[in-house]
């Protein structure tokens, strides 16, 4: 049986729709025939990414909101909702990166990645999942990292916080399972996005980034693609709780 990535009457959001793996994403699905609502804390930015998707054709709405504050993610599920008045796709995308050495990572640097990361990944699955849950039938698909499973100097925040993305994951999957909501995730290694540009930007950082990666480069956000929306189509409902690394042969080595 061949798998379709035909989404069309279906409902997806991508919350961090505008920048980076999300805006690939977003892009993905409209062209798959979803209606696409996408989340972002720039008004002007929300609002131009939503009409760049309106001239493909596509239902979309824009919906401003900041992940880190429950109330205003609660608001954008509900706006979201009322317009579409169902989501069968949820792509958690949103994210921030910081490096800092243990010792030196503030109380707001913590706090503010693990609220970014970790728990708007986790407001936006309780209160869409709740939905979800309601209806028989949800994918969702959170954006974590290889960095959840490897050590990575100066990155304890961020590596704290994918993997728990990680963990989160795969309870939710088990206890939605039977509701018909499948729940996994997708690890992408280095990819060429806004977030990795100043990284790259610095030959010594760059190179050891490339290094890293059997593959010989860093990745390109289509890539993610056909991952994202197996998942996120019916095909996957044997896959429960997974994290599938897009890692050019990142955590082989």
């Amino acid at each position: 049986m061949p798998i379709s990535f035909n989404f069309s009457g279906q409902t997806a959001l991508v919350t961090g729709g505008y920048s980076g793996l999300g805006r690939t994403l977003a892009f993905a699905f409209a062209e798959a025939g979803a209606n696409v609502a996408i989340v972002g804390r720039d008004p002007a930015r929300t609002r131009e990414m939503q009409d760049e998707l309106s001239k493909l054709g596509c239902n979309a709405l824009g919906v401003v909101a900041d992940v880190r504050k429950p109330d205003e993610v609660k608001a954008a599920v509900a706006t979201v909702m009322s317009r579409f008045g169902k989501i069968e796709v949820l792509v958690n995308s949103a994210g921030v990166f910081r490096s800092a050495p243990a010792l030196k990572t503030s109380d707001e640097e913590w706090s503010d990645i693990l609220a970014t990361n970790l728990n708007g990944t986790f407001t936006f699955c309780r209160e869409v999942g709740g939905h979800m849950v309601e209806a028989k039938y949800g994918r969702i698909v959170n954006i974590t990292s290889t960095d959840a499973f490897t050590a990575i100097p100066e990155e304890v925040a961020y590596c704290a916080s994918k993997s728990a993305v990680v963990a989160m994951t795969q309870v939710m999957a088990i206890e939605w399972i039977k509701s018909g909501v499948n729940v996994n995730a997708v690890a992408p290694c280095d990819f060429d996005t806004p977030m990795l540009a100043p990284a790259m930007a610095d030959p010594a950082t760059a190179n050891w980034i490339i290094n890293a990666l059997p593959v010989g480069r860093i990745g390109r956000p289509e890539e993610i693609i056909p991952a994202v929306l197996y998942l996120a189509s019916p095909e996957a409902e044997m896959i429960v709780g997974h994290t599938l690394t897009i890692d050019g042969g990142r955590r082989v080595v």
